[in-house]
């Protein structure tokens, strides 16, 4: 591209401005000179059509005059008649004056001036006629035709001049609007042309700052974004001190930004890192340009965290590094989980019982060294095989069959079997066998932990065989005993248990063989004396019991010592028989518990090994009584349940300790284990008292004091799962089209908006590679994006085009970033691409339409001032010199004061109205303007307050000319009085024509009746015998009175409308006048509402209707008559239309009739149309404004 130096630029564009502001300064003056002329053409043509159009109107009304004055022989039709003959002489001289420059016109106007002169002489000879001769001569004359051939011909010829006069009109226009477009042309080329150069002239200034600014917007946003990350991130400089530490890094390190800026980072924060390991770190950022590992580093508070960093050097232009960026993750819990995890993987594996796990095909999986040590095999033997194939169980397949069912079923199965050990040796072993489940709930494998306890087993036999047979001795001996004191003696003496016989101090009386036996002792020495020193005080507090509780047995338990030396445990009953005689002694009855004692502390070991376990395991573990108590809860579980383990223990119930918990699903599910005694599994959300709510997937078994639940805490899993499905539903609902793709380029997901945007499906794209949808040209610039993207880099919002499947051209922003996995390492690039095309579209007729209305605003007639809230100056146009601020040539104005150009006697009224404008009002007011030398010119004036944000921050000012308005309004204000005599002076016609229908409806109809009532009466005199016949005849002939003057009133007397509403009343005027005239009647009101009508329009409309209703009556000789009336678009219209005789258009404009309708129309600014011609009927249509 053609880079131009910035000087030349401007002085280029200088050059260019002024050229085209003389350029369009010459097509405005052109412009201007041809409205000017064409309006000045227009307006000729006017004046000529409206002239036309009253020499139409005069000629009507000299043949209207003349024939009323033949007809009534009244003097006032004369008055039009000679009015209309001197408005002929005027309106020729000034057709003449108009038409002086057209011969072809000018000869039509010469017919046109004789006809008149013709027409004149035949009036004024009609009206000599009718004065001297009488109205038959002069009816006579008006039947010969003279008078409507003189009419019609000048109507003809007045036509045809018009018709001349509009076509001549419009071929002016239409060469003024081709020389306009032409104007125009070149005026939009040139600036087009001044557009384009202007773009060329400052593309370099304009792309240099679009870049800085670009630039700059993006290391802001980039330094927020790592500012406000929640990863811990600093910059170090080449000699590892910090420069940039993130809130992250406060938060996890403890330091503040101040504290850390400028130390070096392996110092502050104590790394354990060695000056060998640094420099190996080091020599691979040089070589990578990133390093990752784990450090142990210290908190300002001493705590010692594990964290994973990452580092990626920083370089300048020179490719020399001058620093590094580095991000660090605190994985010291995950450290501690690790730990945690391995320890109990170490417990598995050394745990003295046999831990092994077999898959659904029943082939063992894990084998831990306490299976090794209980069954003979070796992890490699075992692995692999079935235990069927091992030899290690000997179980029919349908004893296999039920345990697997139970365990799918319930989820557990425990039993006691016999297994075989490699050697061929069996044991019996107390086996338990859980269900493995996967995320989902499905079961993967079966856990089974196998416990020897086959001597547990042997000393419980033996156990209960000396049980059973020292029960059935004891029954033997005590049947003896009661025989014979021998036999007694015997028995004691043989017994199993021990037997010794003291005084009140404890010293040896007698003692039985078997008790010589137990203890070896064969002296009688002190027998308290021999327990163990530490059970000593318990002993000897039971013989103190036993003294005083006499004949009560009470037992003891305590290790004594045997004649060997060691302790054995003794179990018996002391009995105090000192007052029995013949016993006279405590009675003691022993026996050596020592191997069930040895084998209850195995027990009990093993019981504390298994809480131990319970109580260290990662899973909540549970156990709950009938009464809802807990039994039993583990370390997981306190933390779980948000109360220590004394508040879960302390006798409250389950839903004390959760109110609430009883309307949810898990407590039903309880329940049901309660009632069933079935396991089951499954997942919950559960509510906690302080309205947190965590996820828990449970295992829920009976057992005999209750139910026993394993919880598992997997909020963080259900979180990610609800992330993955919004993220999953976010892309596939999202409007933008949402790519991936492999290294080479091939496509490898593709949502919905990808879809819509390119016109390809899933299936049709999926596996091909991205370079079909770009165009040919960009090719080469897509790979250079692709190679950048592989090498890390991310591209925001770049415009580009990409080719639809109907092979369109699409323009879209496009976002690439690249796809890293769980090492880091790139594996392809994800793309967000938007559709930007009716965008781009809708930007060019912005700025399309900011020009248009640039030029409009410098061009419109109106002229604009934009003030700020100090009165400066802000903008304004062209007209605004002509209009607001006056005799401001080329002086430039923009951001002075306003009131530093306005006239004195203006400033004290623009302050006031500014400063109410800037409260919020909108002020206008006409204003004259007055320049020596000028006509006075009127100027409207509007203020209006310009707002941002609710808030005032300046001033428009509209400036208009409307001297011209100022002068029709007037005008119009004129002819409105002129309109209003005319109106007053046909109402009082109307009155007089009113009282005159009177007067003759009296002396025609009423009059004649009662004189010929009168005649009548007399006849009475001169013939008695006739008296009834003649009152007879008089009373009907008052009858016709009494009806003719209810006729008279219903004709000139005003309806009475707050009874009967309007629709009524003129149903009744058209019935009584019309349909005695034979005509049918016919009434439309569809869309009529009388209540938007008020009393006075009510009156005037019924004197309308009335009025028509006459002339139709007596001259239309119609058959049928339609009335239709509505209220729309806030007007009152009634249309009468009736199929009479019609009339001629001179008749139809000036009939007294219809002046007196549209007098009172005028009252209320309504208007009427007539349509009408001979044979075709006539139509009245009315229309008032409510």
């Amino acid at each position: 591209m053609i880079k131009i130096s910035v000087n030349k630029t401007l002085s280029l564009a200088a050059i260019l401005l002024f050229a085209s502001l003389a350029i369009v300064l010459y097509v405005t003056v052109r412009q201007s000179k041809n409205v000017k002329e064409a309006s000045l053409s227009v307006s000729h043509t006017e004046q000529v059509l409206f002239h036309i159009q009253k020499l139409v109107l005069l000629a009507y009304e000299n043949e209207t005059g003349s024939r009323g004055f033949v007809i009534t022989g009244k003097k006032e039709f004369l008055d039009p008649l000679y009015k209309s003959e001197n408005d002929f002489k005027k309106e020729l001289a000034l057709l003449q004056q108009l038409l002086n420059t057209d011969n072809n016109n000018r000869q039509q106007l010469d017919s046109i001036s004789y006809y008149i002169k013709e027409r004149i002489s035949f009036s004024q000879q009609m009206v000599e006629t009718r004065v001297k001769a009488g109205l038959p001569a002069a009816i006579k004359l008006v039947e010969s035709g003279k008078g409507k051939f003189y009419t019609d011909k000048i109507d003809s010829l007045c036509n045809k001049l018009e018709a001349t006069e509009i076509a001549m009109l419009q071929l002016k226009k239409s060469a003024t609007n081709t020389r306009l477009f032409q104007l125009n042309f070149i005026l939009y080329s040139v600036l087009l042309g001044v557009l384009i150069l202007s773009f060329f002239f400052l593309y370099n200034i304009y792309n240099d700052i679009k870049n800085r600014r670009k630039t700059q917007k993006h290391l802001e946003l980039l330094t927020r974004q790592i500012n406000e990350a929640h990863d811990a991130i600093y910059i170090i400089d080449a000699d590892r001190r910090i420069t940039s530490w993130n809130k992250g890094a406060e938060k996890l390190f403890e330091y503040s930004s101040l504290e850390a800026l400028g130390k070096d980072v392996n110092t502050l924060l104590q790394t354990h890192i060695s000056e060998e390991e640094i420099a190996v770190a080091l020599k691979e950022i040089a070589k990578n340009d990133y390093w990752s590992g784990e450090l142990k580093r210290v908190t300002k508070s001493g705590k010692i965290i594990f964290v994973r960093s990452s580092s990626t050097t920083i370089k300048d232009a020179k490719g020399v590094i001058t620093g590094y960026v580095s991000v660090n993750f605190d994985i010291t819990l995950q450290k501690e989980l690790s730990a945690q995890v391995q320890h109990l993987a170490n417990m598995v594996e050394h745990s003295s019982d046999a831990i092994m796990s077999r898959g659904l095909d029943k082939r063992i999986i894990s084998w831990n060294e306490g299976s090794e040590k209980t069954l003979g095999y070796s992890k490699e033997e075992a692995i692999g095989k079935t235990a069927i194939e091992l030899g290690m169980i000997r179980f029919s397949p349908e004893k296999i069959l039920h345990i697997e069912q139970e365990v799918f079923e319930t989820g557990g199965w425990k039993g006691e079997e016999e297994y075989f050990r490699k050697d061929g040796s069996s044991f019996t072993g107390d086996v338990t066998a859980n269900a493995v489940r996967n995320e989902a709930g499905e079961i993967t494998s079966l856990l089974f932990v196998i416990k020897d306890i086959s001597l547990r087993k042997t000393l419980e036999e033996q156990l209960r065989k000396i049980n059973d047979d020292l029960e059935q001795k004891i029954k033997i001996r005590t049947d003896e005993l009661i025989k014979s004191e021998k036999r007694f003696r015997l028995l004691i003496e043989h017994s199993a248990e021990g037997i010794a016989m003291t005084d009140e101090r404890s010293n040896l009386i007698y003692r039985s063989p078997t008790g010589y036996r137990i203890t070896g002792h064969t002296s009688d020495e002190y027998a308290i004396g021999l327990a163990h020193p530490e059970d000593l005080p318990v002993i000897q507090g039971k013989f103190a019991e036993a003294l005083n509780h006499p004949g009560t047995p009470v037992e003891f338990i305590s290790r004594v010592q045997h004649a060997k030396g060691y302790y054995y445990w003794c179990e018996g009953t002391l009995t105090n028989l000192l007052h029995v005689d013949g016993i006279n002694a405590v009675v003691a009855n022993f026996r050596d518990v020592t191997m069930r004692k040895i084998s209850e502390q195995k027990l009990i070991a093993s019981e504390e090994q298994f809480r131990h376990t319970l109580d260290n395991m990662l899973e909540g573990a549970q156990l709950i009584g009938f009464d809802w108590r807990y039994i039993y809860v583990n370390n997981a579980l306190v933390k779980q349940s948000k109360y220590t383990k004394e508040e879960l223990l302390d006798g409250r119930t389950i839903p004390e300790l959760y109110p609430g918990v009883e309307q949810t699903a898990l407590y039903r599910e309880l329940e049901k284990c309660f009632s069933t005694r079935k396991a089951t599994h499954l997942e919950s959300e559960f509510e906690f008292p302080d309205k947190t709510k965590y996820w828990f997937e449970l295992s829920i078994q009976p057992i005999p004091e209750g139910i026993f639940i394993l919880s598992v805490d997997i909020t963080d899993r259900k979180v990610a799962e609800e992330k993955r499905i919004l993220f999953t539903s976010i892309i596939n609902s999202s409007d933008d089209a949402i790519v991936s793709q492999s290294p080479e380029g091939n496509i490898t997901s593709w949502n919905k908006g990808a879809e819509y945007i390119f016109g390809y499906t899933e299936q049709e794209i999926i596996g091909k590679n991205i370079r079909e949808l770009i165009p040919d040209p960009l090719k080469q610039e897509e790979d250079l994006v692709i190679r950048k993207v592989a090498d890390g880099e991310v591209y925001k919002h770049y415009e580009t085009q990409r080719i639809h499947k109907d092979g369109a051209v699409i323009d879209v922003s496009l976002s690439i970033s690249p796809i890293h996995d769980s090492n880091g390492i790139i594996t392809g690039a994800s793309s967000i691409a938007r559709d930007i095309t009716k965008q781009n579209e809708s930007r060019r007729r912005v700025i399309e339409s900011e020009e248009n209305l640039k030029t409009i605003f410098e061009n419109t007639s109106e002229g604009f001032v934009l003030l700020d809230v100090n009165g400066t100056i802000k903008a304004l146009n062209k007209t605004a010199t002509h209009s607001i601020i006056f005799n401001i040539e080329d002086e430039e104005i923009v951001n002075k004061n306003i009131f530093d150009f306005i006239e004195a006697d203006r400033k004290k009224h623009l302050r006031l109205v500014i400063a109410k404008v800037l409260k919020g009002e909108h002020i206008e007011f006409d204003r004259m303007h007055e320049e020596p030398g000028k006509a006075p010119m009127w100027i409207n004036y509007t203020f209006n307050p310009v707002i941002n944000n609710s808030e005032v921050t300046g001033v428009c000012i509209t400036g208009k000319d409307i001297s011209e308005l100022r002068r029709i309004e007037q005008e119009r204000l004129r002819m409105q009085i002129e309109e209003q005599r005319k109106i007053t002076h046909a109402m009082l016609k109307a009155q007089e024509k009113e009282r005159h229908a009177i007067g003759q409806e009296l002396h025609d109809n009423v009059n004649q009746i009662l004189v010929s009532t009168n005649l009548i009466l007399s006849m009475v005199k001169k013939s008695p015998e006739r008296t009834e016949q003649i009152i007879t005849t008089a009373m009907n002939n008052l009858n016709d009175v009494i009806n003719e003057n209810r006729k008279i009133a219903h004709l000139f007397v005003a309806p009475n409308l707050e009874k009967e509403s309007l629709l009524v009343q003129l149903k009744q005027l058209a019935g009584n006048m019309l349909e005695p005239a034979s005509a049918n009647v016919e009434f439309i009101n569809d869309h009529f509402k009388e209540e938007l009508l008020n009393s006075d329009v009510k009156i005037n409309i019924y004197r309308i209707a009335q009025e028509q209703c006459t002339n139709i009556v007596k001259y239309a000789k119609a058959t049928s008559v339609l009335f239709e009336i509505a209220t729309v678009n806030n007007h009152f219209i009634m249309k009468i239309a009736d199929n009479g005789v019609g009339m001629t258009a001179g008749n139809k404009i000036n009939g007294i009739g219809l002046q007196n309708i549209n007098g009172r129309l005028g009252l209320f600014k309504g208007t009427s149309t007539v349509t009408t011609s001979p044979g075709e009927g006539y139509t009245l249509e009315i229309s008032i404004p409510l």
